[in-house]
């Protein structure tokens, strides 16, 4: 599922009034995606209704995707709709924030009225912010690439919570700018009856004829092969070379091998 850089708008924001416009309080871009448009897409709304106790598919919006650069943010408000809940379909019951790609130094999405207790959260510093400023904010969810931020806006009384405003922190510069940095395997051709479907993980350029399959350096994915045959013979279409990331860019790895016998330490 591709999103083209031109499908990209000013985000906007609903205004007490009712209308809809653009803010500086809401500097990020946004593009919507048609409901059910792809099987992928299919697949992450059903998962998602039945998250909830499998309610209706079509009570979910239509998903939009946020992108934010290093200085771009939303300042603190609710997801709610209250007053106008009645006019745009009914109120916002839950909310989904999920990290499709973050390459960032900072781009948290924090919690304001919920402060950081070390007693209740710290086990979670994997996915919170548990720096030495945490009592100067609120809860401070990382952005890690494939999680989701789930909460419900209403209390179990039907209310609006409030204890749910929000902000979306900017991301800072990049840690990780891969341009490119891809992991290429010089003897294997790309075939787009094959590969094509994999475009989210290979590179599927237009120059996909001179190289061999590039892996795309996306954080947190992993490739895997056997660097022998079912044999037991090295396996010569294991030829590899990483390439560099490009200008300014920085790329970290971890190597793992795992030997026919136990390895002496």
């Amino acid at each position: 599922m591709y999103i083209r850089e031109k499908e990209f708008k000013p985000s906007l924001i609903l205004e007490p009034d009712g209308t809809i416009t653009i803010s500086k309080n809401r500097t990020s871009s946004t593009a919507f995606l048609k409901r059910h448009q792809t099987p992928i897409l299919q697949c992450i709304e059903r998962r998602f209704a039945q998250f909830q106790g499998d309610v209706d598919v079509d009570s979910i919006e239509p998903v939009q995707v946020v992108k934010y650069t290093n200085d771009q943010e939303v300042v603190a408000h609710y997801d709610w709709l209250m007053p106008n809940a009645s006019e745009l379909g009914g109120e916002r019951v839950t909310t989904y924030f999920t990290y499709l790609q973050a390459n960032c130094s900072m781009g948290e999405t924090e919690f304001i009225e919920i402060p950081f207790n070390r007693s209740l959260h710290e086990r979670f510093c994997d996915i919170l912010i548990c720096d030495e400023n945490v009592t100067e904010h609120g809860l401070r969810f990382r952005p890690i690439a494939g999680n989701t931020v789930f909460w419900y806006n209403m209390d179990e009384y039907g209310q609006v919570d409030y204890w749910t405003v929000h902000a979306g922190r900017p991301p800072g510069y990049l840690q990780a700018n891969c341009s490119m940095g891809e992991t290429e395997f010089i003897e294997i051709p790309f075939n787009r009856s094959l590969h094509e479907r994999f475009c989210d993980i290979l590179i599927c350029d237009e120059n996909v004829t001179e190289h061999g399959l590039r892996f795309r350096p996306i954080a947190g994915n992993t490739v895997f092969w056997y660097n022998m045959d079912e044999y037991g013979q090295v396996d010569y279409w294991t030829v590899h070379a990483g390439r560099p990331p490009g200008e300014n860019g920085t790329k970290i790895g971890l190597n793992v091998w795992t030997r026919l016998e136990k390895f002496p330490v």
